[in-house]
């Protein structure tokens, strides 16, 4: 119960940042992102990834890309990526689905199949989506699944079927 109620306090706390993340800081509305200038981006980070670039390097490219993957910056190389045809809308940004072969800091190889999130306007960004179950421990996020209001959400689908 300590740990929900951690839970929901930290959910309180990251209201606000999300929410400006959300409705943005700028005048106006963002363009929608490109869907050919979106997948060219998520394969130029991957292929610098898998030639053994570290994650920073891309913001001095031009134009610069920003890339933010946990995977990459705790020292997981990327040995083989395949990118899903297509790109779902993800707001105004688009969702393609990766899989990933990854060869941990250890040299354990793995597959993972993953999300990425890509913008391309104003700026060039890569971000993976990261299942919240991952982030605060998949029996907390079961038990928050579980409350009625909850339990109908897309993102709990996959935790309450288990």
């Amino acid at each position: 119960m300590d740990k929900l109620l951690t839970f929901m306090n930290a959910l309180k706390q990251a209201f606000p940042l999300a929410l400006v993340l959300l409705v943005g800081c700028g005048p106006g509305l963002q363009a929608p992102a490109d869907p050919d200038r979106s997948r060219e981006v998520l394969r130029t980070a991957l292929d610098v990834w898998q030639r053994g670039d570290q994650p920073g390097s891309l913001r001095s490219a031009s134009p610069a890309i920003k890339v933010a993957d946990p995977d990459w910056s705790a020292g997981y190389r990327l040995t083989h990526h395949e990118i899903a045809s297509g790109g779902d809308r993800a707001g105004i940004d688009l969702r393609y689905q990766v899989t990933l072969t990854l060869t941990d800091p250890k040299g354990k190889t793995l597959q993972k199949r993953t999300f990425y999130v890509v913008g391309t306007s104003p700026v060039l960004t890569v971000v993976p989506m990261i299942p919240i179950a991952e982030s605060f421990g998949t029996e907390l996020w079961r038990q928050v699944c579980n409350l009625p209001l909850l339990s109908k959400l897309q993102t709990c689908s996959h935790v309450v079927s288990r």
